[in-house]
């Protein structure tokens, strides 16, 4: 009867594009796999010339809240590091602002490149960035409190996996729409920063996700072979192929802030890879937005400011003030 069970199971699978292995061969190839990372990105990071940090944005159809994104990063962050902008506009509207948001940035190390296809602009945009650290961020996250770059971006992402986006206060993952409880091991880091340290898996959620692409701080060969070596089409999909090497990260101690840096605020949904939980609180549309923009108004992020996040994705309403 077992077998019966094994060989229905093997062939439900073969019909899904999936196959079912032994354990100790799947530890195998993930040994394996994670092996070819670590040999790939050592000689990959010897070509990279900057010890420094980049930030790296993605943005699709929703200009103004990547304006507000990019002004709040700069109003709190302390030596912010340069930041490169990947976009996409799908309709003329959302395209003419985004060349707007540029020009306003025009005095800051900003740097936006249109994207063709979100692969392929990725991978030939991210191989000219110099510095061994990266950092992501979406354009719906709003900065609330000030941090030093030259702090966070200063921590070996091989020795821990600092991130913008957790503190002890989270009580909350809305993606989930589940509790979320700090990790019982959180407690202040040996190192020399004035950070929260905890291991990861000792608490569920987002603190076992050592891979957001919302704020954590990552070595740039190791994104860049894992970009390169799977199959993805979106920010999405990305994160769920580095979600697959997340074995990696796991035994790099979590760094965290006191207080909330960021919070992802999803308010809308523009893509389409994966539904999402948003717009059930405080629904805004990108249209919304770019009518308010076109008043010659802005999202006042400042009045967010100091504000705390029961989750690292909350919704909060917008406010508007002129340009």
């Amino acid at each position: 009867m077992k077998k019966i069970f094994k060989n229905l199971a093997q062939s439900l699978a073969l019909k899904a594009g999936a196959m079912l292995v032994p354990q100790p061969q799947h530890a195998l190839w993930q040994y394996q796999r994670l092996a070819l990372l670590a040999e790939a990105a050592e000689l990959y990071r010897e070509t990279l010339p900057h010890t420094g940090a980049t930030g790296y944005v993605f943005s699709f159809n929703r200009p103004v809240q990547l304006h507000a994104c990019l002004a709040s990063y700069f109003h709190h962050a302390a030596n912010p590091v340069p930041l490169v902008v990947q976009y996409e506009a799908t309709y003329p509207e959302a395209a003419k602002v985004y060349g707007e948001v540029e020009a306003l940035m025009k005095d800051k190390p900003v740097t936006f490149v249109k994207e063709t296809t979100c692969r392929d602009t990725f991978l030939a945009t991210f191989a000219k960035v110099a510095t061994r650290k990266v950092f992501f961020l979406m354009d719906d996250i709003v900065f609330l409190n000030p941090v030093d770059m030259a702090q966070f971006t200063g921590i070996d992402p091989l020795a821990f996996v600092p991130t913008l986006r957790m503190h002890p206060g989270l009580s909350r993952c809305y993606t989930m729409n589940a509790p979320q409880p700090p990790p019982a091991t959180l407690a202040p880091s040996k190192t020399h920063v004035p950070m929260l340290q905890w291991t990861w898996g000792d608490a569920g959620n987002e603190w076992d996700d050592p891979m957001s692409l919302d704020g954590n701080l990552f070595d740039t060969a190791e994104v860049m072979m894992i970009a390169r070596a799977s199959i993805w089409k979106a920010p999405n999909s990305l994160e769920s192929a580095m979600k697959g090497f997340a074995a990696a990260m796991r035994p790099r101690p979590g760094l965290c802030y006191a207080k909330p840096v960021l919070v992802n605020n999803p308010c809308n949904r523009v893509q389409t890879e994966v539904d999402n939980r948003a717009g059930e609180e405080s629904a805004f549309s990108p249209e919304q937005f770019l009518a308010a923009w076109a008043k010659g108004q802005r999202i006042h992020f400042e009045a967010l400011a100091g504000t705390s996040t029961t989750g690292p994705h909350q919704e909060f309403p917008f406010g508007f003030i002129a340009r």
